[in-house]
């Protein structure tokens, strides 16, 4: 009930606060990405490391008239704008890597020993602002691109973290269909996200959505994932304890599954999967439940569905689904 009444309330937020800047705030704004809080007063924005953290030159204005160049330090305004010229990350990251060393510890991938810098925002009228993002995200990356209609190149690890834990609600617009190797990983994790991207992607790359949304706990809906060329990692713990709207689950619809493709994606969250012949054991007047399976696979890489799901340590709940069998989701 209490989530339901809090998402009730951002909803109607979302509302007042586009009422409450013109239109002006929107005209154009597929050049620049546009930030403004439900507060409806001035947003601060910074980056957490108070440092450039990008190859490129990022610029930032108010009115989207008058352009500054931006190193991270704070600015403030009622709508800030953002774009960038020359940038191929947000962060520069490490190739080190992290070894897993536990079953539910799946961040083989995470980059290590960098100093990272994430979005930061806050609100003079409010202890608690919620911020919403409009625009595409590729023009922090090189704006004049984007306008010629075309995609900016992203290094490895282009976006990682870049807005974790932060109160933003609204996601910016992830259009890419040539991804790089842990583009988006952990790009919103543990942040106040409601509305997600779209992820029209159809070749994934190594890590690219790697615990993109892991702790997002308000998720209204989950992405669609059309991909059928998965790669390794590539959605591992990407839901990681969630709380998810089970019945919403997105189709899978590969049938080539590099190793640890799946791992961990629905672990620790609402979602609990159950074999046909064990559904006699689950008290079907507590739970809602629909038909779900993976398709058959021509390829089973190592490891691709372990611990998919959750299990809670239950008799009859199934962490790790077989391609082609049918299974029960309950809610």
């Amino acid at each position: 009930m209490k989530k339901l009444l809090f998402f009730i309330a951002i909803s109607l937020s979302i509302i007042s606060c586009t009422n409450y800047f013109s239109e002006e705030y929107y005209d154009e704004c597929f050049d620049c990405l546009s930030f403004y809080s439900n507060s409806g007063g001035e947003l601060t924005i910074s980056i957490s490391n108070k440092k450039k953290n990008w190859d490129g030159k990022l610029f930032y204005s108010t009115d989207r008239k008058h352009w500054k160049e931006w190193f991270g330090e704070k600015i403030e305004g009622k709508c800030i704008y953002l774009r960038g010229t020359n940038n191929t990350y947000m962060n520069k990251v490490s190739s080190q890597y992290v070894l897993a060393t536990t079953k539910y510890d799946y961040s083989e991938l995470a980059p290590v020993d960098i100093e990272v810098g994430t979005m930061s925002f806050s609100s003079r009228k409010s202890n608690k602002c919620y911020v919403y993002c409009e625009g595409n995200i590729e023009t922090l990356l090189d704006y004049k691109t984007v306008q010629r209609g075309e995609h900016p190149k992203m290094a490895d690890y282009c976006f990682y973290r870049f807005f974790e834990k932060t109160p933003l609600i609204t996601s910016p617009e992830l259009p890419a269909e040539e991804l790089s190797k842990g583009c988006y990983c952990l790009m919103f994790f543990y942040s106040d996200l409601i509305i997600p991207p779209e992820l029209p992607a159809r070749k994934l790359e190594e890590a690219c959505y790697q615990d993109m949304f892991r702790v997002c706990l308000n998720l209204s809906y989950l992405p669609e994932l059309p991909s059928t060329q998965l790669a390794p990692y590539c959605y591992c713990g990407m839901f990681f304890s969630c709380l998810i709207v089970s019945q919403n689950l997105p189709s899978l619809p590969a049938t080539v599954l590099p190793h640890h493709c799946y791992s961990s994606m629905f672990d620790l969250n609402s979602v609990y999967l159950v074999a046909e012949e064990n559904l006699s054991k689950v008290d079907l007047s507590r739970f809602n439940i629909k038909l779900w399976s993976l398709p058959k696979c021509s390829f089973l890489g190592t490891k691709s569905t372990e611990v998919m799901f959750c299990n809670y340590d239950s008799s009859y709940c199934e962490e790790e689904p077989v391609p082609g069998k049918q299974y029960y989701i309950i809610f």
